[in-house]
């Protein structure tokens, strides 16, 4: 009964994503990717969660899951403007400038790793890093090898993937030959990393412009964006072991970091699992609580690690309709109240990012789009629209503005003095 509940609300949902789609003319907007990665994870717990030994889901989980997920659709497709089928991707820099702020960010990548393994081998050896990788995770966990450091943050930065793709997508000749050799080289450095999450997100934002760039053109998504696609995938299964530190295999994995967190949702539901924080939105808003403990520290938001249910039909929960969830406190009729604030943010905020990848057409919108792109596609296994994605990317646009474009220029006129 569920799964045919399931199917005919489904139905209506990609009826509005297809309208969505049309009007933006990118079937693989991020509001429609989001929908059919949810879609297809529900289903899966629906129909095969309690078979695996997970809390089952009932019709609670599977109405809220769609009563959100339209909401954002309708929120996106009515703040979107109307693309036409003429436009074309293109960026408002010339070639000179893209390829020299390429070179900026690529090396500034490969200081700022070489600092960090430097740092690292204080603590292991790096000839018998790969065998050590609990003991590599332990370390940046535990804060003894802060990779948040100022001296790794060329390590951390997920916009030079971007800017990397972009001066790829867009330089001819030789220019492009050698970003297409940083590309590769900082494809392979960005998978040496203990943690699934910054590996994935660098992936997300390498694979956003050319999703941009190639939406009306078949042939090319074959080519470019479905391998892309198919190293996210293939990333995010093996490294999902390594959460478990090895006491699960890559399938049990890959379930309890994929579906089964709407199983565990169904159980918080059920069980009224409430809150840690007293703030009030201090899940749905995490990011707005980043700021203000600086201002205030009796502000300060909770451990984003979440609680754990309890029981082995449980794990923990990472979808986005947790935080609200854990917002209302077990009350239902809050729940859906702090459902319908949470969609307009997240469609509001994906609306914009649709509206200025077309518009503007610079480094900020791309690495914008790229930043909402991570949100949607990592909302099925982390509630990231409220954590620092957007806040972050924006912080980024500022560095790019203030720091790497201006570096370009003066390179820009060395060569050309």
């Amino acid at each position: 009964m569920l799964f045919f509940i399931s199917i005919s609300l489904s139905l209506f949902t990609l009826l509005l994503s297809n309208i969505l789609n049309k009007k933006v003319n990118n079937p693989l907007n991020p509001c429609s990717i989001m929908v059919y990665i949810w879609l297809l994870l529900l289903f899966i717990a629906v129909t095969y969660g309690s078979k695996l030994g997970y809390y089952p889901v009932d019709i609670s989980v599977i109405l809220f899951t769609f009563f959100f997920l339209d909401l954002i659709l309708i929120i996106t497709y009515f703040g979107s403007e109307t693309i036409n089928n003429n436009y074309k991707f293109c960026i408002d820099f010339s070639e000179k400038k893209i390829f020299n702020i390429s070179i900026v960010l690529f090396l500034f990548f490969l200081f700022s790793t070489f600092c960090y393994f430097k740092n690292l081998s204080n603590y292991i050896p790096l000839n018998n890093l790969l065998s050590n990788i609990w003991l590599w995770k332990d370390l940046e966990l535990s804060g003894k090898l802060s990779s948040n450091s100022l001296l790794f943050l060329g390590r951390n930065l997920q916009l030079i993937g971007t800017i990397l793709a972009i001066g790829f997508l867009n330089c001819t000749g030789y220019r492009k030959k050698t970003i297409f050799v940083f590309l590769i080289v900082y494809l392979l450095l960005t998978f040496i990393d203990p943690r699934r999450d910054p590996i994935i997100d660098k992936l997300i934002y390498i694979i956003c412009p050319f999703v941009l760039y190639y939406k009306g053109n078949i042939k090319q998504i074959l080519k470019w964006v479905i391998p892309l696609s198919i190293i996210f995938i293939i990333t995010f299964f093996i490294l999902s072991s390594s959460l478990s530190f090895g006491k699960e295999n890559g399938w049990s994995a890959m379930g309890a970091y994929t579906f089964a967190s709407f199983n565990s949702l169904q159980k918080a539901i059920d069980t009224k699992f409430t809150s840690r924080s007293e703030l009030v939105l201090g899940n749905t808003f995490y990011f707005i609580y980043m700021i203000l403990k600086f201002i205030n520290p009796i502000l300060t938001p909770p451990n984003i690690v979440l609680n754990f249910l309890g029981g082995s039909d449980t794990v923990n929960i990472y979808t986005s309709l947790i935080a609200p969830y854990l917002d209302s406190n077990g009350n239902l009729f809050v729940f859906v109240i702090l459902i319908v604030i949470y969609a307009l943010y997240i469609g509001v905020v994906i609306a914009i990012s649709i509206n200025i990848s077309y518009k503007k057409r610079d480094f900020s919108a791309m690495i914008f789009s790229s930043a909402v792109y991570a949100c949607a596609i990592r909302s099925f296994y982390n509630p990231t629209f409220s954590y620092a994605e957007i806040l972050v990317s924006i912080i980024y646009i500022i560095l790019m503005k203030t720091i790497f474009e201006k570096r370009a220029k003066k390179i820009e006129r060395g060569f050309n003095g």
